[in-house]
């Protein structure tokens, strides 16, 4: 199961006990208050069934639009979540089309041991590795120099997601780091961000690291890349035979 698939599957879960708790509620309403209206009971009964289901009420009522509140919020992860998949399944075809005729392996949602997060692709062949996290975002953001920011309908403020590019540089170490453990680590490693939409991200001054918008600018990153010297058919079997034991997504290979 890969990230994005998590975390759809962790807020279907959340909107799970978030359904059974309302109707909970709905339960103990009826149960101290619609339900004990009948006249049949006795007067001391009903008296205390109605003053329970009063002095719940507001409790119930305040618990309600809490509940509501969370529900908005777990329904925007689901949906950036489905996002994050989509996003991942286009720039897969991606790949697929513009990779160079050469022999090349694309590896999906690759996980190093030992840590929740995965890379959303990793490419193998003659111009060494590339990293590749995928955005596909609804909101406009804009690269500052080290600023991260969103645009709102009055302008931008500072993006309380944490910033793609340090994600990345953080996997690119740790993927650094898992390569040298297995004495795989003379291979030429580069990394990108790719926004599905053209428009989606701005670049203002120095971003720190390839910002990629849309597929034709993903076409000219790849034919710019240099082949790696260090290259080479057979290590290019061993990386693939080590990165295929890290990807939870199928390898895909273009000749």
């Amino acid at each position: 199961m890969t990230y994005s698939e998590k975390l759809l599957l962790k807020a279907r879960l959340k909107l799970a006990l978030i359904l059974l708790s309302l109707v909970g509620i709905f339960i103990v309403n009826y149960h101290y208050g619609i339900s004990k209206t009948s006249f049949t009971f006795k007067t001391f009964e009903l008296l205390f069934s109605f003053f329970l289901g009063f002095s719940f009420f507001p409790v119930f009522r305040e618990l309600q639009k809490n509940l509501f509140k969370i529900e908005d919020k777990i329904l925007a992860e689901e949906s950036s979540a489905k996002r994050g998949i989509e996003g991942e399944k286009e720039v897969a075809k991606w790949l697929f089309e513009l990779l160079p005729k050469e022999k090349y392996t694309t590896f999906p949602n690759v996980k190093i041991p030992g840590y929740e997060f995965d890379i959303d692709f990793v490419v193998n062949g003659p111009k060494g590795i590339v990293l590749l996290e995928v955005k596909n975002y609804i909101n406009k953001v804009i690269f500052e120099n080290d600023n991260y920011l969103v645009k709102y309908n009055l302008g931008y403020s500072l993006c309380k997601q944490v910033d793609p590019r340090n994600k990345l540089r953080y996997y690119e170490g740790r993927f650094r780091e898992y390569l040298a453990d297995n004495n795989r680590n003379k291979i030429k490693i580069n990394s990108a961000i790719v926004f599905l939409k053209e428009d989606a991200a701005w670049i203002e001054g120095e971003t720190g690291m390839f910002i990629i918008r849309g597929r034709e600018a993903l076409k000219k990153y790849i034919q710019a890349l240099y082949d790696d010297e260090n290259y080479s058919p057979e290590l290019g079997e061993k990386l693939n035979a080590l990165l295929k034991k890290l990807a939870t997504g199928k390898p895909t290979k273009v000749h």
